[in-house]
C-alpha cells in the first residue's frame, strides 16, 4: 500500500494511521499480513514497518 502526500511532509497523518490499522485488521480476517505501508515525498519516504508500526 502507498500514499502520495504533499512535498516536504515526511510523517503519517491520522487518516494514514487509521487506513493502515483498518487494512491490517481486514487482512488478518482474511489470513493475510501487511508487509508495509509507505508514504513517499520529495524528501524521502515514511515506512510504517521501519517505525515499528506494522
Amino acid at each position: 500500500m502507498f500514499c502520495l502526500i504533499p512535498p516536504g511532509k515526511l510523517k503519517s497523518s491520522e487518516s494514514d494511521n487509521r487506513l493502515t490499522r483498518d487494512a491490517v485488521a481486514s487482512g488478518l480476517m482474511l489470513g493475510l499480513s501487511m508487509v508495509d505501508h509507505l508514504i513517499f515525498t520529495d524528501n524521502g519516504y515514511y515506512s510504517y514497518q521501519d517505525e515499528g508500526l506494522i
